[in-house]
């Protein structure tokens, strides 16, 4: 009896092993849809009045990322010098860039919450609820007052092109 017993706990052990193991090892899908339909449906219900799709320099300049690194990328800045509004969809070539991505994105969080904490406290708190979404081939980070909006149209359009 006892051995049945020490047999059925080493396969529950054995089964769960598997299963923590195998989660860690899940990547995203990559999604076969184009650069332009995944902007195009991330930004279709959202407001983007004092927006300005800005060129590769400025993703450079403001964001620290090589635009000719990826396979695509679509930067909107808000006009407002004041304001910490803005959002980037990139398309990585390769799944080896999601780590730089993400840690560069948020080196800029930090800082613009360095910057904004003092004297903006409403850009601050925007920023504290930045979106950050890597999925598959594709990301998008976003600080806006509708970012989970955006993100929910980013995940729909990365799930209709798989």
């Amino acid at each position: 009896m006892k051995k049945n017993i020490y047999t059925i706990c080493k396969a529950i052990v054995l089964i769960c092993l598997i299963i923590l193991v195998a989660s860690n090892f899940k990547v995203d899908k990559d999604s076969k849809a184009s650069m332009e339909t995944v902007q195009n449906k991330t930004i279709e219900k959202v407001n983007l009045d004092g927006f300005t799709q800005l060129d590769n320099l400025n993703i450079k300049r403001f964001l620290g990322l090589d635009p000719s690194q990826y396979d695509g990328s679509v930067y909107y800045k808000s006009d407002d010098a004041m304001s910490a509004r803005e959002f980037i969809i990139v398309k990585f070539k390769d799944h080896s860039q999601q780590d730089a991505f993400k840690e560069t994105i948020e080196k800029r969080i930090s800082s613009q919450k360095g910057i904004f904490e003092g004297y903006a406290p409403d850009q601050a708190e925007l920023l504290k609820n930045a979106v950050i979404d890597i999925h598959g081939n594709y990301a998008l980070y976003a600080v806006k007052e509708d970012a989970a909006t955006m993100n929910d149209q980013f995940l729909k359009a990365l799930s209709e092109g798989e």
